[in-house]
């Protein structure tokens, strides 16, 4: 079985998958977060992104945010658009997850 068809199960199955790390875009470092999870028959996509050096200001961020999509396709084409992570990628999220999807 290929890893994206894993990924989709995980998904599938209600299970919150996601990745982080930090990225490099020019002279700058950013810790880019993504999770995704399907809630209430929809798919749900956070985005998190902040400069390394302002992590420090816990209310500091370049970018949050939530995208609602009907249709896995859709959601394998977002995150292939929004960042460097592939889909194949995604693994479960053990502990304290990356979002809570009851909220936008």
């Amino acid at each position: 079985m290929e890893d994206s068809s894993r990924v989709r199960e995980w998904i599938e199955a209600g299970k919150q998958v996601g990745k982080y790390d930090f990225i490099g875009e020019g002279d700058e470092r950013y810790l880019l977060s993504i999770g995704v999870q399907k809630w209430e028959g929809e798919y749900k996509l956070y985005l998190f992104k902040a400069n390394e050096v302002k992590l420090r200001d816990i209310d500091y961020y370049d970018f949050e945010g939530t995208i609602k999509v009907t249709h896995l396709e859709e959601l394998k084409h977002l995150i292939s658009v929004l960042c460097p992570f592939n889909f194949s990628e995604l693994t479960p999220i053990k502990g304290q997850k990356i979002f809570n999807p009851a909220f936008d």
